[in-house]
């Protein structure tokens, strides 16, 4: 099995390609014309939900690049990988919920999802190099 750094930087690259896949959307779904058809209002809810997914994203690509020991070894690097598991986890599993999705593309995302809850929840689920201990304010 890799090592934690490891899998967190193909993470990192993972984010990388969703950022990538985000900024697409506008093309690989006719978002132009879409957009047309929905309120004003549920359109402009839509872009903006797409461009803090890019964000975030890009977030998480960076910290697990720049950053791929800190977030194996301290309870602030661990509580994000956490974060990165459950917002993969439930993305894996709301597009199996929500309907309308097709089918062959869900499992294509699912596939890459599970490669997400990979890079980040086996270096989770590993005891940590060093101690971890939670720091608390007095």
């Amino acid at each position: 099995m890799p090592s934690s750094k490891t899998l967190i930087r193909a993470g990192g690259v993972f984010n990388i390609l969703a950022v990538l896949f985000h900024l697409g959307f506008w093309w690989f779904f006719g978002w132009e014309q879409e957009l047309e058809r929905m309120s004003a209002f549920n359109g402009e809810i839509l872009v903006l939900l797409n461009l803090v997914l890019i964000v975030v994203f890009g977030f998480i690509a960076w910290v697990s690049l720049r950053f791929p020991e800190e977030l194996v070894n301290t309870s602030l690097g661990r509580t994000i990988l956490g974060f990165c598991v459950g917002l993969f986890a439930v993305r894996g599993v709301s597009g199996w919920i929500v309907p309308g999705i097709p089918t062959g593309v869900e499992i294509a995302v699912t596939a890459a999802i599970l490669f997400a809850l990979t890079a980040y929840g086996v270096p989770l689920s590993r005891r940590s190099e060093e101690e971890v201990t939670p720091t608390h304010a007095s």
